[in-house]
């Protein structure tokens, strides 16, 4: 009797044990996914300032095409008046395909302040990011099937006054990645 107790802690003890290092196995792929997903947004939000900077330092009716996606860590990238954080329902905004207009274009992570970069021209363009989650099914079944949700955009970036940008953008869908 007291064999088969002994036994018996031992499957629980090691049981418990397993199931810990695979929690911080699992917390620590997480979060190097996360870094991950933040660098990869990192470079596409580099990738559109220095096309944005290009069309805008160009002559009038310069266009260029832009591909990009984005994960659902991101509350937004837009434009602004100021080097600050987009407004509070940022969210329903992106949903609704609203427009900012300002020499600032910023991407902000969820938690984090905002990232800033000042340009020459005014730039026009429709709140890009997560949109609220009311609105958007596909990003609502993705997180139930689970994995990361991106956003992918097909932009035109085009020069339509003298210092004015205007980004076009066109939502191709919200997709899960592997």
């Amino acid at each position: 009797m007291k064999a088969e107790i002994a036994t018996w802690i031992w499957i629980i003890g090691m049981t418990t044990i397993g199931m810990m290092v695979f929690a911080m196995g699992m917390s620590i792929g997480g979060n190097q996914l996360s870094d991950t997903q933040r660098y990869m947004a990192v470079q596409e939000f580099s990738g559109l300032v220095a096309k944005t900077k290009m069309v805008c330092q160009g002559d009038l009716e310069n266009i260029y095409p832009y591909k990009c996606t984005f994960p659902d860590e991101i509350r937004a990238i837009y434009s602004s008046d100021v080097s600050g954080p987009p407004p509070d329902k940022v969210s329903v905004m992106i949903s609704k395909e609203t427009r900012s207009k300002g020499k600032f274009l910023c991407i902000q992570f969820y938690g984090d302040e905002p990232h800033c970069e000042e340009f020459n021209c005014d730039i026009n363009m429709s709140y890009l990011g997560t949109p609220s989650l009311e609105q958007d099914l596909f990003s609502r079944v993705n997180q139930i099937i689970g994995g990361n949700v991106v956003h992918a955009y097909e932009l035109v970036i085009e020069k339509t006054g003298t210092d004015e940008v205007m980004i076009i953008s066109e939502k191709i869908i919200s997709i899960k990645e592997d």
